[in-house]
């Protein structure tokens, strides 16, 4: 049973990564030097359409997993911190001028390396204690 909870965190944190990475592509849209240009800024939509619910049900998952499966604090709230992260600097403002984009960036940046870091220790967690 312990393995299923094992990767059920894993596909949590996958879908994490993926929604992460997504934030990141629509972040860095505007660029022009990237295939994925896009001028007008209604992608940015799509970070609340689909990124922000995609990360609360995740948290909400990581929450419930708790229950069975000792997850740390930071990990759980991680999912939170990170919908917040990239909903606001387009909330506060709405002009997409190149410091918010680069908040933005740097948010999607850090919740992507937060989120790998924490599948590490947790798994070295794991591993310390099923050795003692």
């Amino acid at each position: 049973m312990s393995n299923l909870k094992k990767i059920v965190y894993i596909i949590l944190h996958l879908i994490i990564l993926f929604s992460l990475i997504f934030a990141l592509m629509i972040y860095t849209s505007l660029n022009k030097s990237v295939p994925w240009y896009d001028a007008y800024g209604m992608q940015f939509l799509s970070i609340f359409i689909i990124c922000v619910p995609i990360l609360l049900v995740v948290g909400i998952a990581l929450q419930i997993l708790n229950t069975k499966y000792r997850i740390i604090k930071s990990d759980l709230l991680l999912p939170f911190y990170s919908s917040a992260g990239i909903a606001i600097p387009i909330l506060i403002d709405e002009n997409l001028n190149d410091t918010t984009l680069t908040i933005g960036i740097i948010c999607c940046f850090s919740a992507i390396i937060l989120t790998i870091a924490f599948v590490i220790n947790q798994f070295r967690k794991d591993k310390y204690h099923e050795a003692y």
